[in-house]
């Protein structure tokens, strides 16, 4: 079921405790609180933090809000500048907001120009807000421990000036291991 006026799901507080606990999990000695409560400096009205991380690093107390949008469609615009303003009424050192389906193009050049980052949340091991990626790469991965140079034959040998960092290896049976690039 959906709240007509804001297009938010009904599971929206799952959302924000999964939200929470990966804040957790990223900065494991901060406090980390949902649902918090803050007085606005500005305002001077309590305001109501979705996620609030708070954690001393030497003499200063450095604080972060997140807001959670659970909502069917992107956050516009509207909902990252009435963010801005809760996070600068509550003085806070640093802004995002993350939601389930991302933000308009607006909302996003918005966000940037205020220092807000975006996130969307991505949850495997859950089917409401999975989402399934897939980039395609080539990795090589090529390592020599150790290497011995032995040279074999009769008669006069010459070798030519030449980096052996760009020589082709090979194995004993004769097969090569590296190649130039």
């Amino acid at each position: 079921m959906t709240n007509q006026a804001s297009g938010q799901r009904e599971n929206w507080q799952e959302f924000e405790k999964l939200a929470a606990n990966i804040q957790q999990e990223l900065a494991p000695k901060a406090r980390v609180e949902s649902n918090a409560k803050l007085l606005g400096k500005r305002s001077g009205v309590e305001r109501q933090i979705d996620i609030l991380i708070e954690e001393a690093v030497a003499q200063y107390n450095i604080r972060v809000v997140i807001d959670c949008k659970d909502y069917k469609a992107p956050v516009d615009v509207k909902g990252v500048e009435e963010f801005i303003g809760l996070a600068e009424d509550v003085s806070a050192n640093k802004g995002a907001m993350i939601a389930a389906t991302g933000f308009t193009d607006a909302a996003k050049k918005r966000a940037k120009d205020a220092g807000i980052d975006l996130y969307r949340l991505i949850d495997t091991t859950s089917m409401k807000w999975s989402a399934y990626v897939s980039l395609p790469c080539v990795i090589t991965d090529q390592v020599i421990e150790s290497y011995s140079f032995v040279f074999a034959g009769t008669g006069n040998f010459k070798m030519k000036n030449q980096d052996f960092r760009l020589m082709t290896l090979f194995r004993r049976d004769g097969s090569p291991i590296a190649r130039r690039f």
